[in-house]
């Protein structure tokens, strides 16, 4: 595949807080950044002695950014595990997201956006026995406007069970849906994408078996409107964690190679820290192949998009080590114009996150513009 120059503009500053401002990287899911018809919007935290949401709007791509003041931050809380949603009927804005106070348990929630005013904080989880939790959520919208989540709740330090819940549109409860529920597994990084190809919403997530004898197994399932289908294996190596995985549905990757549904997965295994790849192909998932290989400390796809052309974006993050102790944290990137099937060779993004002094640099998401042959690239660093 032939290369291409790749430029960006000058950096635009969305927030500047002293109070050092985040994104949960090692916590979100690929929606950390999502837009409608005509905004975009950003979710992060700050750290202040606990950490609060911190939710910014732009209508201008990007240019500038307002904050939305997300209104229930609480000194009494921490909230983690953030995943943003928006629905196509009336592009409202969901933000799911985990609550923890240190007398209890970590605890689902949700919220609204209608473009003006924030809706009431709705808890999905109540628990209170300190022992069970929920974590790992992940939200989406389908065409119908219908709002799927899903979540793993915790009973012990080896055992969890993997939830879906389906809220209809128009209505205001969920029903909710067990996905897998084994003794001594744990289901981890479940992420959620729904395909107009099929008209289903599919889950890929890691099944990590403690005992007897580990185990890390990536899995995938699709849901029907009321049944999840039977597991289907994406990985071929048990003994690798699975880590950042990234599951991404976009119509114009269909038929780009013959039997493409525009599904696509990426994530990284443990040791080497190699980041896999792999598509769906008449109702098949393609062998997984090798994109990346990390040469320092570790890597993961952080997000993926789809211009006008059809190019495929992935957003990779890669740690090294700078030589002074801390990490370098660059943004590195690969595209495909053949729906994944081949791959450009890596190119950086590379100002601020090649600064030692830069240590805490965040790789986040690119975005769909179609009317940009380029897709921008958002960041976040901590200056020591």
């Amino acid at each position: 595949m032939a290369d291409v120059n790749i430029s960006f503009s000058s950096p635009v500053v969305i927030d500047n807080n002293t109070a050092k401002f985040y994104a949960f990287d090692y916590f979100q899911k690929a929606n950390w950044i999502v837009r409608d018809s005509s905004n975009i919007f950003y979710a992060g935290c700050t750290i202040d002695g606990s950490y609060h949401f911190k939710i910014f709007k732009s209508s201008d791509n990007g240019a500038t950014w307002s904050d939305i003041s997300y209104p229930y931050n609480s000194s009494d809380y921490n909230y983690g595990s953030l995943s943003l949603a928006i629905s196509p009927i009336d592009d409202s804005l969901c933000i799911m997201y985990e609550r923890y106070h240190v007398s209890g348990s970590y605890n689902a929630y949700i919220a609204e956006y209608d473009g003006s005013s924030w809706g009431s904080a709705t808890a999905i989880t109540s628990y209170t026995d300190g022992t069970t939790s929920a974590a790992d959520y992940n939200c989406k919208f389908n065409s119908s406007g219908d709002l799927d989540i899903c979540y793993l709740e915790v009973t012990s330090a080896t055992t969890g069970i993997l939830k879906h819940g389906r809220r209809l549109y128009g209505e205001s409860s969920f029903t909710e849906y067990v996905i897998e529920n084994t003794v001594n597994h744990q289901y981890y990084d479940a992420t959620l994408a729904y395909s107009t190809f099929d008209n289903l919403l599919h889950i890929i997530y890691e099944d990590e078996k403690s005992a007897p004898g580990a185990t890390y197994e990536l899995y995938h399932r699709s849901f029907n409107g009321s049944t999840w289908s039977a597991s289907t294996r994406l990985d071929s190596d048990s003994s690798k964690k699975k880590y950042h995985v990234l599951l991404y549905f976009n119509s114009k990757l269909e038929g780009l190679e013959v039997d493409d549904e525009g599904l696509i997965c990426s994530w990284t295994e443990y040791s080497g820290y190699k980041v896999y790849f792999s598509k769906r192909n008449n109702s098949t998932w393609s062998s997984p192949s090798i994109i990346y290989t990390c040469t320092g400390y570790t890597s993961a796809p952080k997000s993926c998009t789809v211009d006008k052309n059809n190019r495929l974006y992935l957003a990779l993050g890669d740690w090294n080590f700078n030589g002074d102790g801390n990490y370098n944290y660059n943004i590195a990137s690969k595209y495909s114009d053949d729906g994944g099937t081949t791959w450009s060779a890596t190119w950086e993004y590379s100002t601020d996150c090649n600064d030692v002094n830069a240590y805490q640099t965040f790789p986040f998401a690119v975005l769909p513009f179609d009317t940009a042959d380029i897709v921008p690239v958002m960041y976040n660093i901590e200056i020591p």
